[in-house]
């Protein structure tokens, strides 16, 4: 399962690599507007693409919505572990869910790097990412869960002290070490997620830890546009 995890994460990683550098090469060679009907036309080919996929088979709802999330709700309270899990996750959101968006606005605006260069940096975190997750899978892998996670926040914290360098340079690096950490910490935490939540109550207990977690990355991109 862990190498299923490690795998996952960093096929989806690569995949992303491209992505900001050819952004900025876009912006670079045609200009915002262009830019943005490029964009809505990526939109409609991934509709036409999930429209094309096989249908599935329709799930029964065997309850009403509000009590699968109250049930949901519960089992997250009583399972050991997971809502500390999800406190730890929710904080490190909030503290980091806006790295890249700031590091966005910081080589474009006050080092005054080009487009397709934060382009570059931005693919760079996300290869960073990748290779996080693939690490993920193999460092440690003998390791009982917890230790393995609190590797990767260690990696985190590291990189975060990086982040306030006075050299781009190093703040770019740091950046990178940031995304690795979180690559693999996304690979321990799903492992341990699937170890410790009965799949009976999976869907709604990790439904009501993505609320939280997710709350966390919105709280830290506000509070990041407020500054």
């Amino acid at each position: 399962m862990t190498e299923a995890y490690s795998r996952f994460g960093a096929a989806t990683e690569l995949a992303r690599c491209a992505g900001p550098a050819v952004a900025g090469v876009v912006l670079a060679a045609v200009g915002g507007y262009w830019a943005l009907w490029i964009d809505a036309a990526t939109f409609l080919l991934t509709a036409l693409v999930a429209l094309a996929l096989p249908r599935g088979e329709k799930p029964v709802v065997e309850r009403g919505f509000l009590r699968m999330q109250a049930e949901g709700f519960r089992s997250f309270r009583r399972i050991k572990g997971v809502p500390r899990l999800t406190l730890v996750l929710s904080v490190y959101n909030l503290g980091a869910g806006a790295v890249p968006t700031v590091i966005l606005v910081l080589a474009a605006g006050t080092w005054g790097w080009s487009s397709g260069w934060v382009g570059v940096v931005l693919a760079t975190g996300a290869a960073g990412s990748a290779l996080g997750s693939w690490l993920g899978g193999r460092v440690w892998a003998d390791a009982p869960s917890e230790r393995r996670i609190g590797l990767w926040f260690a990696v985190c914290a590291v990189a975060c002290v990086a982040l306030l360098a006075p050299w781009e340079a190093v703040v770019v690096l740091g950046f990178c070490a940031l995304m690795a950490g979180e690559g693999g910490m996304n690979v321990t935490t799903s492992e341990y997620r699937f170890r410790a939540i009965p799949e009976k109550v999976s869907g709604r207990v990790n439904a009501v830890m993505r609320a939280f977690i997710l709350g966390g990355a919105a709280l830290s991109s506000c509070s990041s546009a407020g500054r």
